[in-house]
C-alpha cells in the first residue's frame, strides 16, 4: 500500500480517547453511530519510527509527508502510517495539541517514499528477536526516534475520515457494556491516498483490556445512534 503525502492527509483527526467493540463472533454489543461493527485484534510487538508533534492537526499533510520521505529513505516500513492522539482536541486550546506520527519498521533495505510492506508480513516474535532486530537498524535522526510498540489487544473499527468522529465517540458504549477499559492512546491508521479526502478509509485502533473488576454497564442498543449531533 502506498501512502502518498498529498493526502496523508487532509486527515484531520477526530479522535483521541475512544473505546469499544462489537466483534466477529465475539461479544456482541453496541455498534457505532454509523452502524459499524467493532472487532478485537491482537497486534504483535514491533519497532516503530515516531515523531512528536505539537500544534494543530492542520499539520497532518506536512508532517506525514516528512515522515514518509525520511522513513522511505532510511527504513523498511510495514503497514499503515498512523497518528497517536493522547488528548481529545476538545479538551485543550486550539493549536496546543501534543500528538505523534509513526510507522512500523523491520530490518532490511529501505523501500522508498510511500512504499510499505503489508501488515500481514509483521509476525509475532520473541523479546530476544526484537532486541536482535534493534541492533540492525540505523540510528534515527532527530526529530525522529526508534521505539518499541508493545504487543496489545485492541478494539478496532473500520471507518473513514468523514465518519471517524461519530464512530470513535460511540465506541464508548461497547466498552461500557462489555467490560473493557482503554489502556493506551487511540491510534488512527490511514489506509489510502486515493479518492475524496473525507472518504479515505481509516482504522480506529484502541488498546484495551478486560476490566479485572468485571464491571459493566447496561447500554441501550441504540446508544451509538443517539450520539449524533
Amino acid at each position: 500500500m502506498k501512502h502518498k503525502a498529498r493526502l496523508m492527509l487532509l486527515l484531520m483527526i477526530f479522535l483521541p480517547a475512544l473505546n469499544s467493540l462489537n466483534t466477529n463472533g465475539q461479544e456482541p454489543g453496541v455498534t457505532t453511530s454509523t452502524g459499524k461493527a467493532v472487532h478485537i485484534e491482537s497486534l504483535p510487538a514491533s519497532w516503530v519510527v515516531v515523531r512528536e508533534v505539537q500544534g494543530g492537526y492542520e499539520k497532518h499533510t506536512q508532517v506525514f509527508d516528512e515522515l514518509m520521505r525520511y522513513v522511505g529513505a532510511n527504513f523498511r516500513a510495514v503497514g499503515y502510517c498512523f497518528g497517536i492522539y493522547p488528548t481529545d482536541p476538545d479538551a485543550v486550546k486550539s493549536g496546543t495539541q501534543r500528538w505523534q506520527v509513526g510507522v512500523r519498521v523491520v530490518p532490511g533495505k529501505a523501500l522508498g517514499y510511500g512504499n510499505n510492506l503489508p501488515m500481514q508480513s509483521l509476525t509475532r516474535i520473541s523479546t530476544r528477536q526484537l532486541e536482535q532486530q534493534r541492533r540492525q537498524f540505523r540510528k534515527a535522526e532527530s526529530p525522529y526516534r526508534l521505539e518499541l510498540l508493545d504487543a496489545t489487544e485492541t478494539a478496532v473499527v473500520e471507518s473513514s475520515v468523514e465518519e471517524a468522529p461519530q464512530d470513535g465517540l460511540s465506541m464508548f458504549g461497547w466498552m461500557a457494556k462489555n467490560g473493557y477499559v482503554q489502556i493506551g492512546p487511540t491510534r488512527m491508521e490511514y489506509l489510502s491516498h486515493e479518492g475524496a479526502p473525507n472518504k479515505i478509509p481509516t482504522r480506529i485502533v484502541v488498546p484495551v483490556k478486560k476490566r479485572p473488576s468485571g464491571l459493566t454497564v447496561k447500554v441501550s442498543s441504540d446508544f451509538g445512534r443517539r450520539l449524533r449531533p
